[in-house]
């Protein structure tokens, strides 16, 4: 395909893209500035992937696949959605004004008062909970510490370690205590010294080992949400969100092409090995061209889903697979047992929020699936119960599983947020002594 096509479609999505976030921010003359929040990073990392494609190709050439056209224009309609949804939001959220960060730190500090958090049981659950993840991830590593350098992927005992149902809200409960530790350490009431010296000793340890396992995704559900929590209605100079933005690509593309071959091999490696994992189109960024391009290729059903996967399917998949042996599959495990012609999966391929809106409405219902995803994030920032510190954390955590939404389907995207959403609820509920933050 002509150069020049690939530059015009870069072209068009960063366009499109900076329509959709800055729109809304003209009219109402903060053009300068912007903010963490969903429908930012929703257009922000759908951008990241589909640019993958073009970016690839401009920079890298002929190294990777070879995509259709069709596959762009798809992923264009996307941003299309972003685009119609973001005008129309103008006048439907202008009556519902959210508070700045000053008054929003304003009603924080005068809800919570100084004694609200129960530090000693805030210290127990932290150090139940952190004593069982961390002996999940020794156990996964063989109990050998040094095998913390092997490739990303590795797995010391045969078939990986085993998790229960208790064991995944071990991990909720955790990541979850730990970001409302900062929340509340940052934006209401200092922690005391020796439960701030444990949450953030805690958050560095997480930090240290997935970034030494190569796991940008587990780094990312850490650390966003803290992120989000701590500057949430906070503006942000636009200048300043470019360079954090470029240097958070320039890192996610070194740690992919370091954990493609492992740590401790990165100097043995050879340059094509490097090359070929920093390339996005070999890394999860180019997950939604790779599976559409696979789906085309093997064809796809005649009969639209109509709204099915976005409807039935997440209630569905909430339940779990022990209780309900037989339950039907998610779209994205549909497609992978499919594509391998096989009924017993044993991994997987990821998904693509373009393929799941044209299996339900057609390659135009794209657009409209995409403008129906912005606009409800839109409504759901601006309406809501004002200094309300779960509600925080229900935004802080929104952000890395919108992130994933971008290479999953939307029934797993949900079940993962819905952990966040009850531990959201849940923890604040334990450590506060009074009930007053969850009363509208």
């Amino acid at each position: 395909m002509n150069i020049l096509i690939y530059a015009l479609y870069l072209a068009l999505f960063i366009g499109l893209a900076a329509f959709s976030l800055l729109f809304r921010k003209v009219v109402s003359r903060q053009a300068r500035t912007v903010q963490i929040d969903p429908h930012t990073i929703l257009v922000t990392s759908y951008f990241l992937y589909a640019g993958s494609l073009p970016f690839s190709r401009l920079i890298m050439g002929s190294i990777g696949q070879e995509f259709d056209e069709t596959l762009m224009r798809m992923h264009l309609f996307g941003f299309l959605g972003f685009a119609l949804a973001s005008i129309i939001s103008v006048p439907f959220v202008r009556r519902y004004e959210i508070p700045r960060e000053g008054a929003l730190n304003h009603v924080l500090h005068s809800r919570y008062s100084q004694t609200s958090l129960r530090t000693g049981l805030y210290i127990g659950l932290l150090g139940i909970l952190a004593a069982r993840y961390f002996w999940l991830l020794f156990e996964a590593l063989g109990f050998n510490l040094a095998n913390i350098f092997q490739p990303y992927g590795f797995e010391a005992l045969e078939g990986g370690a085993q998790t229960n149902l208790a064991d995944v809200f071990v991990y909720f409960g955790l990541y979850t205590s730990l970001v409302f530790g900062v929340v509340w350490d940052r934006r209401v009431r200092p922690l005391p010294s020796i439960l701030r010296v444990t949450v953030y000793a805690l958050i560095c340890m997480l930090v240290v080992f997935w970034l030494l396992r190569g796991s940008r995704n587990m780094v990312a559900l850490l650390v966003l949400p803290m992120v989000a929590g701590v500057f949430y209605k906070r503006q942000i100079r636009v200048g300043m969100a470019v360079v954090v933005c470029v240097a958070v690509v320039v890192g996610f593309y070194t740690l992919a092409g370091v954990r493609s071959v492992g740590l401790t091999n990165v100097s043995q490696s050879d340059v094509i090995n490097v090359i070929t994992g920093i390339d996005p189109l070999y890394g999860e960024l180019g997950t939604s061209y790779s599976v559409l391009d696979r789906a085309l290729g093997i064809g796809t059903d005649s009969d639209l889903l109509l709204g099915e996967s976005y409807t039935v399917h997440p209630v569905v998949n909430l339940v779990p697979r022990s209780w309900w042996p037989s339950r039907p599959d998610n779209l994205a495990v549909r497609f992978s047992k499919r594509y391998f012609n096989t009924d017993q999966l044993t991994e997987g391929l990821g998904f693509s929020p373009v393929l799941e809106a044209y299996l339900n409405f057609g390659q135009l219902g794209i657009i409209g699936v995409f403008a129906v995803i912005f606009l409800t994030l839109v409504i759901l920032e601006e309406r809501h119960p004002v200094g309300n510190i779960c509600y925080i954390l229900l935004i802080a955590f929104a952000l890395p599983n919108i992130i994933n939404w971008n290479r999953i389907d939307m029934s797993t995207a949900f079940k993962m947020y819905s952990g966040y959403i009850m531990m959201s609820f849940l923890i604040p509920k334990i450590l506060l002594r009074d009930n007053r933050p969850f009363r509208q």
